[in-house]
């Protein structure tokens, strides 16, 4: 057997946050997924993940002229200079301070990056040059009062138009030049949104938060260029905010995007006129992120709080790319018999099922209320998936008509932590969190058979035999039971075969493809291999170390004498049966050789700096005298929220 993965795609979420950008040509779609980066082939309609990741959430992305080099910031000013066409990071980089806009000058020579107050400009890498260091810092400019959170380049990449939380924006200069002043551009009442040249480069377009657009002039005739202001308008869709907005200079159209998830799309043509032509209700959060292709047809939206990630071609007003993530984490995965399909459950409630192949989502099922612990295909024809959930109910979805089928609940109300349908699909079992038992159901009618009574805890893990009819139940209470299902006429309760005591609590388990396999996963980090004719203790994999995680924020222990993540929480075996692959709350998964019972392979999912546990040490520059993570203080100025880290108090009265 091969272990020489690589990773292909990121299912369960397509837009975390930051700008996406399109490519050159306009065919794909680059979204920022926490550090990584998923590439949309609009045409192909076709996902894929470029193999490389960022340090931490993503929160900018430029990509140059040519479409050959890529520049991901994230939100603590790692930067990443990858190849796209060879899919290679050629440089990691990181800038003093967190950069607040990004983007590459049409000639694709240089990339300008502003953090706090200052603008630097930086010479790209260029791709038939041979250099140690490909980033050279051209030049530094600062002059301005507050931090700059927008800038454009000129059509002939000699200026820089850069917006500033001064509520001004101002035209400076790429190389000193003979008779240039810098010359400021004021009247707005709230920081802008949007800067951004015309195309001939005589004119530029600022747009603010509260919908004020200036159209601004140039006049070169004299000795110095001097700037004004043509025409001023307003725009206003029920007192809404200005939150996102891209302009394309060819064609004069600008799109806003508005904290109440309505997209505004105006023709600026003419200088003097702004006039209406769509709008449209795409989201109830505001849009993160607005992108214009170069041609001008199609316009991306992002939404950071939904996961949502849009493409919609405003001439025909149809939508090109219509893609939902989850809102919340991600619970339970599992794998269609065929490998065509992957369905996901999630903390929002939801069930999603995506294309293997393509990395498309193109089905959602909402039906439950409470967060989805568990998801499983029918094995026998794979025409529905169960997905168990807190809210008490088994729901089954047809996957042809895409409808929720059947129902199943049990006798009172109780929240169902595992799942697990025979071989034949006919039987379904769910084990509860609060009282250890096991419901089992007809898939066919949905009546309840039998209840199955004999934990002593939550039953955290189910699994019936590939070949007979033995189901596995892991529990809370230490121990590992196995039942007889299909025994026919009996009390309820009974049918229990055998009981396998553990060395502490049950988190998952597992059949060999053969049936005669049966893994446990215990809290204490260990793997326990028993045969399931005789319920022998087979061997014990000790995973402990392999599976140690980092430090979260509110640990008040280190990472080395911390339980918490030291464990594995779901197993599955191979095909052949020789490999086992483990994962837990863990960035690492592992790949034991079940004979040897040794780690054959151990790969790192992730090193995102924005999730909690990534690292071994916290930093001590982000804990208070008192112990406490600045992370968990509310309110922090370091956030990048609608207030500029400002929260407001509720007056008496």
């Amino acid at each position: 057997m091969k272990f020489g993965f690589e990773l292909s795609n990121v299912f369960g979420s397509v837009y975390t946050g930051g700008h996406v950008v399109f490519t050159n040509d306009g065919n794909s779609l680059l979204s920022p997924v926490g550090n990584r980066i998923a590439v949309f082939d609009l045409v192909q309609n076709r996902g894929s993940a470029l193999p490389f990741q960022c340090r931490s959430n993503i929160a900018h992305l430029a990509l140059s002229p040519d479409n050959v080099t890529l520049l991901a910031i994230d939100v603590e000013g790692h930067a990443v200079i990858c190849n796209v066409v060879r899919k290679v990071a050629m440089q990691h980089f990181r800038f003093s301070s967190r950069v607040r806009a990004v983007s590459f000058s049409p000639c694709g020579k240089m990339f300008a990056v502003s953090h706090e107050r200052v603008v630097q400009i930086w010479r790209a890498p260029v791709a038939r040059e041979k250099s140690i260091l490909p980033l050279k810092l051209h030049r530094e400019i600062a002059g301005v009062t507050d931090d700059v959170v927008s800038l454009s380049w000129s059509p002939d990449s000699r200026f820089l138009l850069v917006g500033s939380k001064d509520l001004t924006a101002k035209v400076i200069s790429a190389d000193p030049e003979d008779g240039f002043l810098p010359c400021t551009l004021a009247g707005h009442r709230e920081r802008p949104v949007l800067v951004s040249f015309t195309q001939d480069g005589d004119g530029a377009v600022t747009l603010s938060r509260d919908g004020a657009v200036a159209m601004w002039g140039c006049d070169r005739s004299g000795s110095t260029v001097r700037w004004y202001r043509v025409a001023r308008h307003f725009i206003d869709h029920k007192h809404s905010r200005v939150s996102a907005a891209a302009f394309h200079a060819r064609s004069g159209l600008l799109v806003c995007g508005l904290a109440s998830g309505v997209f505004l799309l105006y023709d600026i043509s003419d200088p003097n006129t702004l006039s209406h032509v769509q709008t449209l209700s795409i989201s109830h959060e505001s849009l993160s992120t607005v992108a214009i292709s170069p041609s001008g047809e199609w316009m991306a939206f992002g939404c950071a709080a939904l996961g949502q990630l849009l493409v919609w071609e405003w001439q025909s007003e149809t939508y090109v790319l219509k893609q939902q993530g989850h809102a919340l984490g991600v619970t339970a995965v599992a794998y269609s018999g065929d490998g065509q399909l992957i369905a996901t459950g999630g903390e929002d409630a939801k069930v999603k099922l995506w294309n293997a192949s393509s990395g498309y989502a193109f089905v959602t099922f909402a039906q439950h209320r409470a967060p989805v612990s568990a998801v499983v295909f029918v094995p026998s024809h794979g025409q529905a998936v169960l997905s168990a959930s807190l809210d008490g109910t088994v729901r089954a979805f047809d996957l042809v008509r895409y409808r929720n089928f059947r129902t199943m609940v049990a006798p009172r109300a109780v929240q169902f932590a595992s799942l697990a349908v025979d071989a034949g699909g006919e039987v379904v079992c769910a084990g509860t969190q609060d009282d250890g038992e096991i419901c089992v159901w007809s898939l066919q009618t949905g009546q309840l058979l039998d209840i199955l009574s004999g934990h002593n805890g939550p039953v955290s893990a189910l699994a019936f035999s590939p070949t007979t009819d033995a189901l596995a139940s892991g529990s809370w209470d230490a121990t590992v039971r196995l039942w007889r299902v299909f025994a026919g006429e009996r009390s309820r309760g009974e049918g229990m075969e055998e009981t396998l005591s553990h060395s502490g609590e049950v988190l998952a388990v597992a059949f060999r493809p053969d049936g005669r396999e049966i893994a446990c996963s215990v809290r204490t980090g260990e793997i326990q291999l028993w045969a399931s004719e005789d319920g022998v203790l087979l061997g014990t994999i000790d995973g402990r170390r392999d599976i140690a995680g980092g430090r979260g924020v509110a640990d008040v222990t280190t990472a080395r004498h911390s339980d918490a993540a030291k464990h594995f929480t779901s197993l599955s075996y191979s095909p052949d049966g020789r490999v086992l692959i483990a994962g837990g709350n863990s960035r690492f998964v592992c790949l034991y050789e079940t004979r040897g019972r040794v780690l054959v392979k151990k790969f790192e999912l992730t090193r995102n700096r924005s999730l909690d546990g990534v690292l071994d040490y916290l930093d001590s520059r982000k804990v208070t005298s008192t112990g406490d993570s600045l992370d968990l203080v509310e309110g922090d100025a370091s956030s990048d929220s609608d207030d500029d880290g400002r929260r407001g108090e509720a007056l008496p009265g």
